[in-house]
């Protein structure tokens, strides 16, 4: 995807858990409700502290067992492109328990949209 012109930069942002729950991922952010139910979009995550899960919301309770657990010894993650409108119900999720990595989980977050050439 790097230096693909088929794809243009859309929005970037951050977010940190405040809650054991599950929640939006993009967090107070809805600029994916600008672009096109249908464009192709992709999504790159690094988490920049402590480990999470991110999943769709269909999948029930995003954890270790639906979701995918990004930390921050990773570098970025690039998801496969898919429509905004499967990204906007992306969830996520910190670990959970009383461990030092289950507090304050935060992560950045960009997103491309393709474009046809």
């Amino acid at each position: 995807m790097y230096g693909d012109p088929r794809f243009e930069f859309v929005a970037s942002g951050s977010n940190a858990t405040n809650s054991s729950g599950i929640e939006g991922f993009y967090g107070a952010y809805s600029g994916l409700s600008l672009i096109n139910n249908e464009d192709v979009i992709n999504l790159q995550i690094s988490a920049s502290v402590n480990e999470f899960f991110v999943g769709p919301s269909g999948a029930g309770s995003v954890g270790q067992g639906t979701g995918y657990k990004i930390y921050p010894g990773l570098s970025t993650i690039d998801f496969p492109p898919m429509r905004s409108g499967t990204a906007s119900l992306m969830r996520v999720n910190r670990i959970q328990g009383n461990a030092a990595s289950a507090f304050n989980a935060s992560y950045n977050w960009v997103v491309w949209r393709r474009v046809n050439t």
